[in-house]
């Protein structure tokens, strides 16, 4: 189910940035990655970030990064 939500995004918008609060894993993470977008995943487990960024370096995926969210929240938006 939550696969069709995703390509029925994909429709409108191919391309972009992308924040995943709560990445897990990573899967949804990844298959926006490999459908063009730069993306930025942040979850406050340690070991899903560890998880999430195994997968992405098996599927050689470099277009965005996975923090936990104690990094994240340093950095500074305009």
């Amino acid at each position: 189910m939550e696969l069709k939500m995703i390509d029925g995004v994909l429709k409108y918008i191919k391309s972009g940035k992308l924040l995943d609060v709560g990445c897990g894993y990573g899967e949804d993470s990844i298959y926006f990655a490999k459908n063009g977008f730069s993306v930025y995943g942040i979850d406050n487990s340690e070991y899903c970030i560890h998880k999430c960024n195994q997968l992405a370096k098996i599927e050689k995926l470099n277009q965005g990064s996975i923090t936990p969210i104690n990094e994240f929240i340093k950095i500074k938006f305009i």
